[in-house]
């Protein structure tokens, strides 16, 4: 796996397909976080990051909320 991973970054492959990807991904990011704003109010306590780089959002609940408890309920409505 290592040798057809090198191949793909050195055929030059990698480097022509990392803008296309990024822009998805900055796409993906702006819609999570104007679904946030939307929908998360401030007034519940609930805060996220905005990473400049990256894959993934990191909300922070407040005491009250226990992320463990919602879990089954998100996945059974199709979250993950």
């Amino acid at each position: 796996m290592q040798l057809v991973v090198a191949e793909y970054i050195n055929s030059g492959e990698y480097s022509r397909h990392l803008p296309e990807i990024t822009g998805v991904y900055k796409r993906k990011k702006k819609s999570m976080i104007k679904a946030l704003e939307k929908y998360m109010p401030a007034e519940a306590g609930i805060s996220w990051t905005d990473p400049e780089g990256g894959l993934f959002l990191w909300l922070t609940l407040p005491p009250y909320i226990d992320a463990a408890e919602m879990f089954p309920e998100a996945a059974k409505n199709g979250g993950t």
